[in-house]
């Protein structure tokens, strides 16, 4: 990332990288000063590289040079996979490359409307069957050492 905003920032007519750099002062000073890390996850998104981009767009989305794939843009998109498995990986990505203080997973959900049954109770099998999976996940994830302290729907 640092060098790829280096570069556009170049062609962008910027003097320096819009990226700010740390003195090693100011590393040490914000090193380890986090009390917690919280985690919002809804859904896995794929993603692919984008090669174009134009110079004169100052955005994140264009600093990262990454494109949605067909139909994967929206949260609210109730025909997606349930794919649980990718935030059992970001628990252990952010655990196993990073030294984490308190875990609070403070949203988790599935953009679901569900089904009115004939006595007018909602039936909404799907965000059952989400949550449950991702609760296995957080377990799973505990099992491994990370160290969820809370967990919010």
């Amino acid at each position: 990332m640092r060098n790829r905003i280096d570069f556009k920032s170049f062609f962008q007519g910027f003097s320096c990288s819009r990226l700010p750099y740390f003195t090693d002062k100011e590393v040490q000073l914000i090193k380890d000063s986090a009390d917690f890390f919280e985690i919002n996850f809804y859904r896995e998104f794929k993603i692919r590289t984008a090669e174009v981009w134009k110079e004169e767009m100052l955005s994140f989305k264009h600093d990262v040079d990454f494109a949605f794939l067909s139909g994967n843009e929206s949260i609210c998109n109730t025909r997606v996979e349930i794919t649980t498995s990718a935030f059992g990986k970001l628990l252990e990505w952010l655990n196993n490359d990073y030294i984490l203080p308190n875990v609070y997973i403070i949203e988790n959900g599935f953009a679901d409307i569900g089904k009115i049954a004939n006595n007018e109770e909602i039936v909404d099998v799907n965000r059952i069957i989400y949550l449950r999976q991702h609760i296995l996940q957080v377990m799973k994830a505990m099992q491994k050492g990370v160290n969820i302290r809370g967990y919010l729907i």
